[in-house]
């Protein structure tokens, strides 16, 4: 049976798990993916990344699953220093 390892962002070591073939290995990636998600996600900051990985045995990547957290929007404290550059030039 061929061994896969998984790895994750937080963790430094990978772990090793035999599996039958890839098709097999995604389905693993993705059980393992949720069951370590929720504790991945309480540390999970803006801008940052989480992500594990499936590498066969020559520690080559095949799979990856990525949560990424994005701000998407300016934060509302730096809205009215912006609002008032605008209003400016207009209310002369």
């Amino acid at each position: 049976m061929p061994k896969f390892f998984l790895r994750t962002t937080n963790c430094g070591d990978d772990v090793a798990v035999e599996l039958s073939d890839q098709v097999n290995a995604w389905a693993d990636l993705k059980e393992t993916c949720c069951d370590l998600v929720r504790g991945a996600m309480a540390g999970l900051e803006p801008d940052k990344h989480w992500q594990i990985e499936l590498h066969d045995e020559s520690h080559t990547p095949v799979y990856r699953i990525r949560i990424t957290g994005q701000i998407l929007v300016a934060a509302t404290l730096a809205l009215p220093a912006v609002c008032l550059a605008l209003r400016g030039p207009l209310a002369a």
